[in-house]
């Protein structure tokens, strides 16, 4: 058996550290693909937000006249506008969280070296428990004979 309770301690607490930086991988790989989408998403907002703004000009520089254009066209901006600030939002707390270190484990104790306890003396214990098992066996013959001869003479 082993019996350097360092090395023990020290090899609990490797195993945790390790678990966490794989778990922590696993995680971190998971939020980078989403990553890619949530970036995706963002430049789709603003390309599509670019157009209508592009849109909302060319409208009222050749025609202006025309309110109803301005007027759907501008409510399609502000439409727009509203999608990519709030995947914009979502992108920017999702890389605040990327790049966050958050352990996985919840330690409630980190492993230290082993404090050793004595044992109990189990021969004094033995030679205890027989002795009190042949005085109390002693007594009880006792106390048997004594009531053999209390019931005699009675009886007489």
């Amino acid at each position: 058996t082993d019996r350097d309770k360092t090395l023990a301690a020290n090899m609990a607490n490797d195993i945790v550290k390790h678990l966490d930086e794989m778990n922590l991988n696993i995680t971190t790989e998971k939020k980078k693909d989403l990553t890619e989408v949530y970036e995706k998403g963002v430049k789709e907002k603003r390309l599509v937000l670019t157009q209508l703004t592009d849109s909302l000009h060319n409208a009222i520089r050749n025609n202006p006249r025309d309110t109803v254009t301005s007027k759907i066209i501008g409510s399609m901006v502000k439409d727009a506008l509203g999608d990519y600030n709030n995947i914009k939002a979502i992108y920017d707390d999702h890389l605040a969280s990327v790049n966050q270190k958050v352990s996985t484990f919840y330690l409630v104790e980190v492993a230290k070296p082993a404090i050793r306890r004595s044992s109990p003396v189990r021969w004094l214990i033995v030679f205890s428990s027989v002795l009190v098992t042949f005085i109390a066996s002693i007594l009880g013959a006792l106390i048997f004979e004594r009531f053999k001869d209390f019931k005699l003479t009675i009886e007489e």
